[in-house]
């Protein structure tokens, strides 16, 4: 994972969804939080990341793809917009 902006372990937070057809039915919103199992670049959506939401654990399913741009770190220091 050496080539992505997040690595396994990190804690995200979903700021942004514009591509309903690669979200599908991916059952996270924005501003929900999780930690990064793994990153792949995907054929014509560039890197994403499984994602293991916090607010899902309980859910049937709690992990989850999302595309790079989709997300920021869950606790940064400065957001520019």
């Amino acid at each position: 994972m050496e080539d992505f902006k997040f690595k396994k372990g990190d804690r995200v937070r979903v700021v942004n969804i514009d591509d309903k057809g690669y979200y599908g039915y991916a059952k996270y919103k924005i501003g929900d939080v999780g930690t990064v199992v793994r990153a792949e670049e995907k054929s014509g959506y560039g890197p994403c990341y499984d994602i293991d939401f916090d607010n899902l654990k309980y859910a049937r399913r709690s992990k989850w793809w999302a595309k790079e741009s989709w997300i920021r770190p869950d606790k940064a220091l400065i957001i520019c917009e």
